[in-house]
């Protein structure tokens, strides 16, 4: 059996952050509404993601390198719009608990894991970057193959209804700051003063 293209695509290291888009919402126009116009050979890329190869157009001569970069770019808007759905939500949720996900490099969050975060709803403008729900810092990547993908293909919303629908993800316990300090001594920043001083003077 000659395997379908979305599997090829969720195999890679660096699709590891992606869930599988099921048939149902693939299949359905409302789906693409908009999508036509924002990739190249959508037709033929569309039907690569559905049906897991191309079979509309025997005989023909295209490049099959650019509708599999278009496929893996209408896969990622497609990405973004199946995590607001609920099925969307729970796969992430199940990749969650699997620790699929970085960990958040601060101390302080004992290893809590992250999401995928995108600071652009615009594909090709930023790369994708890790929410932390404990300290709610945004990181970037450290690993190689997951700089590569952008950030589009999660976008802003869904961190904060996937927060919403599952606050058992949200540590209970407050987060705590670390402080700088030489010999026991606090380091203060110029920036602490100034605010010291206006407030004693919004006081007085």
């Amino acid at each position: 059996m000659t395997e379908k293209w979305i599997d090829r695509f969720l195999a890679r290291s660096s699709s590891r952050l992606f869930v599988r888009i099921d048939q149902e919402f693939l299949s359905g126009s409302f789906n693409v509404y908009g999508l036509k116009s924002k990739v190249d050979n959508f037709n033929l890329a569309y039907e690569l993601v559905r049906k897991g190869t191309i079979t509309s157009a025997p005989g023909k001569d295209y490049d099959i390198e650019q509708i599999e970069k278009s496929a893996e770019l209408l896969y990622g808007l497609l990405h973004v719009r199946y995590l607001l759905t609920k099925p969307g939500m729970q796969l992430m949720l199940a990749k969650y608990v699997k620790d699929d996900f970085p960990q958040c490099p601060r101390v302080y969050c004992k290893g809590i894991r992250c999401l995928p975060f995108g600071i652009s709803e615009e594909p090709g403008e930023h790369t994708v970057r890790m929410y932390c729900p404990c300290c709610n810092d945004v990181y970037n990547v450290t690993d190689s193959d997951l700089k590569k993908v952008d950030g589009a293909f999660f976008g802003l919303s869904w961190v904060h209804m996937f927060l919403s629908k599952f606050p058992q993800v949200v540590p209970k316990d407050p987060v705590r700051v670390y402080v700088p300090r030489i010999f026991g001594f606090r380091i203060c920043h110029p920036d602490d003063v100034l605010d010291e001083e206006e407030s004693e003077s919004e006081s007085s």
